[in-house]
């Protein structure tokens, strides 16, 4: 009786599914009212790049491994470059898996000047 419990513990092993932990996906939503051009996205230690994203599109999803609400968005609109740096990371909570969407537009108060939001929180 004794030899049989291995095999049937090696059984039910063998049996189980494990399931893969979801992906985490972000994409982009273009709200500028101009075209993008050059866009590189720091998800933790991660390069995102997306060569154009027309005005009033949305990019497909990219995979990263972590990512927080906010981070380093650097894109050309018009010739001119834009960046806009995270203040701190420091207690922020990486994004648990899932699909997410950045939405970025150009800030009314300030010439030169972007905002970043994440829509799906």
């Amino acid at each position: 009786m004794k030899a049989y419990v291995p095999v049937l513990l090696l059984g039910l092993l063998l049996s189980c599914e494990w399931d893969e932990p979801a992906p985490l996906r972000l994409r982009f939503d273009n709200q500028t009212g101009m075209s993008i051009r050059n866009l590189v996205f720091h998800a933790y230690q991660q390069e995102i790049f997306i060569p154009e994203l027309p005005s009033k599109q949305t990019s497909d999803y990219h995979p990263a491994a972590v990512a927080f609400p906010r981070g380093y968005l650097k894109v050309e609109i018009e010739g001119e470059d834009y960046e806009l740096f995270p203040v701190a990371y420091a207690q922020e909570v990486p994004l648990p898996s899932g699909d997410y969407t950045y939405c970025i537009r150009l800030a009314d108060s300030q010439p030169h000047s972007l905002t970043m939001t994440l829509d799906n929180l």
